[in-house]
């Protein structure tokens, strides 16, 4: 793609993520792309999706693409590389289960970044443990690759299993309360380190009504109830069940954070 390679920052089943040098001295991320297959042709337009929407945010929380660079064989795109904000930091997917004021206050910040996507619009439709990097700047939260606008429904099935909503699995509609069950997954993993089982299990098969996930309060004895009950809330089956909207559910992390950090200095 024309940019010096510094190092590499992570792969997934398509693509590999590098961080560069732009024509400018900036350093910055590159997700590259070699496209081989039908597959690969379903991943690029994924990228080009999301530099469409991520070209225009101006939000801290969320990652920012800057070009989306094709290289053509005759009739045919053949390499791809999406140039990004380079966000440093973990993805929560490789941090252990911790302590819940730092869990609150990340949740806090990708609660924002989601409020934001929703005022514009947008679902995320993709919230997981591994789309959100935390550093010592904060929360933020990547990938958009599989967002839709507020109401649209997908031709297939796009989402992980463990964090997918039961709307999705079932080609329903999208809406906030999409993002609030992948939201409330993400935050059962940090807490639990276990997935919630979902419509499709990570086997592949279908169950309309799957088992409710072990309460948290089984497996840890230091969660506050009121984050307990916001989880639960979250995760629930149907859409009406869940949380009016982000702005609720900020508003309990926010008093849940000045709980946590009253009882520190206790």
């Amino acid at each position: 793609m024309g940019y010096p390679v510094s190092g590499t920052l992570g792969s997934g089943a398509r693509t590999t993520i590098h961080q560069v040098t732009d024509r400018h001295g900036r350093t910055r991320a590159l997700k590259h792309l070699m496209l081989r297959s039908e597959r690969d042709r379903r991943c690029l337009e994924q990228m080009r999706h999301e530099h469409r929407l991520a070209r225009r945010l101006d939000f801290p929380g969320l990652r920012r693409t800057h070009r989306l660079h094709l290289r053509r064989a005759p009739f045919r795109v053949v390499e791809a590389g999406l140039l990004m904000d380079l966000v440093e930091g973990e993805p929560l997917a490789s941090a252990p289960t911790g302590e819940t004021l730092p869990v609150i206050e990340s949740f806090r910040q990708v609660g924002e970044a989601l409020a934001c996507l929703h005022r514009l619009g947008w679902v995320h439709a993709d919230v997981k443990p591994t789309n959100i990097i935390v550093s010592s700047d904060g929360a933020v939260l990547i990938d958009l690759g599989q967002a839709a606008r507020i109401g649209a429904s997908k031709d297939r099935v796009q989402g992980t299993p463990g964090f997918l909503a039961p709307e999705q699995a079932l080609r329903r509609p999208l809406t906030p309360g999409t993002d609030l069950h992948g939201f409330g997954a993400a935050l059962y993993w940090v807490l639990t380190g276990r997935t919630i089982p979902t419509v499709i299990g990570s086997d592949g098969a279908t169950d309309e009504h799957p088992s409710p996930p072990v309460p948290i309060a089984e497996l840890r004895d230091d969660v506050p109830t009121g984050l307990i009950e916001l989880v639960d809330r979250c995760i629930a089956p149907r859409v009406a069940s869940r949380p009016s909207g982000m702005n609720e559910v900020l508003g309990i992390l926010s008093v849940l954070r000045k709980e946590r950090i009253r009882e520190s200095h206790d």
